[in-house]
């Protein structure tokens, strides 16, 4: 086993939810319908970015930088939630006003500070946003994130339509493996780019799924661009193992799977994280990213036909340019938060009415393009879903609609 602090902690420490056979089927749109876009007569320079007729906020992402063009597509996807948003008469008639920053990687803390003159950030997505904690923090200003490490999570004046809190695993999926894929606990392995965030994300799945019985016999350090991936793919040989997962980008994963293949090296489960659902993965793995598994908590996009928020958010990100992804659904779903409980507020729209508005929901699932989770209380989803690459397609694995549920979540202690 790993002598991790963090999951030796967590074998001595955390507190689980009971784990039993507990995952079960559930649909889509368990949450109450939300409909925030739209006309009105709402008035009022009532805080900074907000005027009689317009709403400005911000949005930030990793565009430039050592990995160009790395969530380009979360860009669009908030920018055509804005379009589509704008579309039906804004926020209770007032127009939403998108200022687009590049954190470019390694330039967050200064995109921080220029977001500061919005209203709110929204829709952010990129690798180390632990760093704009001080900067919001001290300026006060509210993000509904995309996604976000654990870290800037915790933070009051952040929210997420999909939380990820650095003290809490959601493990149905987990156990679903398990009862799948006999023996794929006996020896793990993680791998996670040599940097604070990416290694805490890392270490707090693997406290969760310790307590779970899988045994992480590897942990590999890589850098953030891996150029050999021989002397990794040669660990999981020499250590036989069994389930393979990363926290990376899809040129990573996609580098990881080809030297797998050169190597002859297999495992029982290959686990990949959301960021691969995209055609742009298969286009960079080829044939060697047959038989991975993607576990999502979003709505897959051939259920789209089902879901009319989910066709919304496919129109309106190809309108920008942009190509769907998994946490571009996210990003849209964030948007829809953000309008939800700014609406609530009528004329009289302030950084503080938002931040209370937005703890007071506790029940979302952005009209069914995610598992239900609760943002107020920044609680995880027990939903997923399971896709798998089979030729050269992502098709679905499990359930056979809609998502699994299970209200397995495992309490670890938080990253510093």
């Amino acid at each position: 086993m790993l002598g991790s602090p963090l999951v030796v902690m967590a074998l001595v420490a955390a507190l689980l939810v009971p784990v039993g056979e507990n995952v079960v089927a559930a649909p889509a749109g368990a949450a109450t319908p939300v409909a925030p876009c739209g006309k009105g007569n709402a008035t009022g320079a009532t805080d900074t970015g907000v005027t009689n007729k317009s709403i400005t906020i911000a949005t930030i992402q990793d565009i430039g930088g050592p990995r160009p063009g790395l969530f380009t597509n979360e860009q669009k996807a908030m920018e055509g939630f804005v379009a589509y948003c704008n579309s039906l008469g804004g926020i209770n008639g007032r127009t939403l006003n998108l200022v687009k920053y590049d954190s470019a990687l390694l330039d967050a803390f200064a995109q921080y500070q220029k977001a500061c003159d919005q209203f709110a950030i929204v829709g952010e997505v990129l690798i180390f946003d632990d760093v704009g904690v001080k900067p919001t923090t001290a300026c006060g200003i509210p993000s509904v994130a995309g996604i976000s490490q654990p870290t800037r999570t915790r933070s009051d004046n952040v929210f997420n339509p999909s939380p990820n809190p650095g003290d809490k695993v959601a493990l149905g999926r987990y156990q679903w493996l398990k009862k799948q894929f006999p023996g794929v606990q006996k020896s793990a392995a993680m791998l996670y780019a040599n940097t604070a965030t990416t290694q805490n994300s890392g270490d707090k799945q693997i406290a969760g799924m310790d307590q779970l019985g899988y045994d992480f016999a590897y942990k590999g350090v890589t850098e953030i661009n891996v150029v050999n991936w021989g002397p990794f793919v040669n660990q999981l040989r020499q250590h036989q193992t069994t389930y393979l997962t990363q926290v990376a980008d899809i040129v990573n994963w996609a580098g990881l799977e080809r030297e797998m293949v050169a190597q002859g090296v297999k495992v029982k489960v290959t686990d990949a994280t959301s960021t691969v659902y995209t055609p742009a993965f298969i286009q960079q793995a080829g044939s060697a990213a047959e038989g991975t598994l993607i576990g999502l908590t979003t709505a897959a996009f051939e259920d789209a036909k089902k879901l009319p928020e989910l066709q919304n958010y496919l129109k309106w990100v190809k309108k920008m340019g942009g190509t769907p992804t998994s946490v571009g659904v996210e990003v849209w779903s964030a948007g829809l938060l953000f309008a939800t409980a700014v609406q609530s507020l009528g004329s009289n729209v302030t950084r503080k009415g938002l931040m209370t508005a937005l703890k007071g929901i506790h029940q979302w699932d952005g009209n069914g393009i995610q598992g239900v989770a609760d943002p107020g209380a920044k609680q995880p989803t027990g939903c997923f879903l399971y896709l798998q690459v089979k030729n050269g397609k992502f098709v679905r694995l499990y359930p056979k609609q809609g998502f699994a549920c299970s209200k397995a979540i495992a309490t670890v202690p938080s990253a510093p």
